[in-house]
């Protein structure tokens, strides 16, 4: 069975196209001020010097030297580092530790650690403490090229209200001195809380009584409001600041797989970027040409895996498996035809004749003609199901198959049943019919459709065209909605994905058979 993934999980991310683009932009992203939209530029030590005298005036401040920014690990080498320097302690998590005294540090949680280099009193007009300051920010800045952070209050003062305040040499905003640490992957993550937006912990849906990552509940979102704080865009303001070529990366995910593949592949390239980057950019366009070849192009890549359609997400992680360029694997998929169009099956079945292609061995349960016909070996089970089953009948070429009169499917394939169209259908009265008006949610462009009451109704169409979005989005979710409020249609309810449903009131209650299990417990 192939699984969707969570709601931080995208088109991008399942098939690691996302993982490129955030290389992109680390190594070739120009960061912006997100309060200013000024560009990060180097500043000296003086100026920044100036600036924390002038904003800590009369203060007692400690200059720090980051030596472990958001990582997990025990860091014990940080900690024998120290005391054969000479330190006495280490800011661990916002409190000192003595290096004599080391308590070990939980290796599965996120740490910070700075190293204590000096503490001045800033007065006014006192040349001195410019001095000092300068030269303890000189000493940090060797430990931590680019970096360094001042304490207030100093660290031999009280600990209540002490805030930590980070400052670049290599990255500041020009116009209000904010510092900002080297890019990171991390950053552009939905996934790391140094990238995620804080409100909606990268799912980009608004959360409700969630103030914890480790919420569980997030890992089973499928839908709801936009976070409002990042407009459904996912990652924190200094994320979304960071530019190449002049485009964000929620603007760059927000475009279609095509539209993608096009885009990267006529960006006009400094002879850096042409060097460093042609590794990366020949990676983003052979998956997204792996993603176009399974008929995937109009998605957009941030779309939420759990919003797509089965055949849509089949399709991905094959196109996926194209692209890593594995060779000598077994794929094993169950029944993976199930649900698609004729059109979206041909297309699987040439995906997966690439993959074979490429020497790995492909293994389907497959009851669908045109893949046993494909097959380059079948292997035919029976004769019957339950206790009459359990015997391998047949095995061969998909001829030897036919020749085979002891299998029933040799025999449906030699001599296909034939199916007649029925010579009397139930009367359909167009009048007595729920309308939809209106639809749009993902694929479906305000479309509208009529369901008669008292008839076998087919909704079809090729994988992704809106079919499920139609049925069980908008026509189960509203029906199921206004049924159980038991409303009238004098009280113009509020419609979730379309202007306006009428004819609900000609059906008292609407069942959806899923997929779920059945049974809950082992004694169902």
């Amino acid at each position: 069975m192939i699984s969707r993934g969570g709601r931080r999980s995208t088109v991008a991310t399942l098939t690691e196209i996302y993982h490129y683009i955030r290389l992109l932009y680390v190594r070739f992203g120009i960061q912006f001020c997100p309060e200013c939209d000024v560009e990060i530029h180097a500043r000296s030590v003086e100026s920044i010097a100036q600036q924390i005298i002038r904003e800590r005036m009369n203060t007692r401040v400690s200059v720090l030297a980051p030596l472990v920014v958001s990582r997990k690990g025990n860091h014990n080498p940080w900690q024998q580092w120290a005391v054969k320097r000479g330190a006495s302690s280490l800011l661990v998590d916002g409190e000192l530790h003595s290096t004599q005294n080391w308590k070990p540090l939980d290796r599965y949680r996120l740490h910070n650690i700075d190293l204590p280099v000096a503490t001045v009193e800033l007065g006014p007009d006192d040349l001195s403490a410019r001095e000092n300051l300068i030269s303890a920010i000189n000493e940090s800045l060797e430990v931590k090229d680019g970096h360094f952070r001042i304490a207030y209050p100093a660290l031999d003062q009280e600990t209540e209200g002490r805030k930590l305040e980070l400052f670049s040499t290599s990255r500041s905003c020009t116009s209000c001195g904010r510092a900002f640490e080297e890019l990171d992957p991390r950053l552009f993550s939905y996934n790391s809380s140094q990238g995620w937006c804080d409100a909606c912990f990268g799912t980009g849906l608004t959360i409700k009584n969630a103030d914890s990552q480790d919420d569980e509940e997030l890992e089973h979102l499928t839908d709801g409001e936009v976070c409002g704080t990042c407009e459904g865009r996912r990652l924190n303001p200094e994320a979304l600041a960071v530019q190449f070529h002049g485009i964000t990366i929620d603007e760059m995910t927000r475009w279609s797989v095509r539209e993608a593949r096009i885009r990267l592949s006529k960006l006009t390239l400094t002879d850096r970027e042409q060097v460093a980057a042609k590794d990366i950019l020949a990676e983003l366009t052979s998956r997204l040409a792996f993603l176009e070849s399974v008929g995937l192009s109009y998605l957009s890549l941030d779309r939420a895996a759990p919003t797509l359609s089965g055949g849509e997400a089949q399709r991905i992680r094959l196109a996926a498996q194209l692209g890593s360029s594995l060779c000598g694997a077994c794929y094993v998929l169950d029944e993976p035809t199930i649900g698609l169009h004729s059109r979206d099956n041909q297309l699987l079945l040439s995906a997966l004749a690439s993959l074979r292609d490429k020497g790995n061995t492909i293994v389907v349960v497959e009851h669908d003609e045109d893949t046993i016909v494909s097959a380059d070996h079948i292997i035919d089970l029976g004769p019957g199901g339950g206790v009459r089953g359990g015997e391998v009948i047949a095995t061969g070429t998909v001829q030897e198959i036919r020749e085979n009169s002891g299998s029933v499917t040799g025999r449906m394939l030699k001599s296909p049943l034939l199916h007649p169209m029925p010579r009397i259908r139930a009367a359909v009265n167009p009048k007595n019919a729920i309308e939809i008006s209106g639809a749009f949610r993902h694929n479906l462009q305000k479309v509208n459709a009529s369901f008669p009451i008292q008839a076998l109704i087919c909704v079809t169409g090729v994988s992704g065209s809106g079919k499920s979005t139609l049925v069980r989005e908008v026509l189960y979710r509203n029906l199921s909605s206004i049924l159980s409020q038991r409303q009238s249609d004098e009280n113009e309810p509020a419609w979730d994905y379309c202007s306006n449903v009428t004819g609900w009131n000609q059906v008292r209650r609407v069942l959806e058979v899923d997929q779920t299990p059945i049974g809950k417990t082992p004694r169902s």
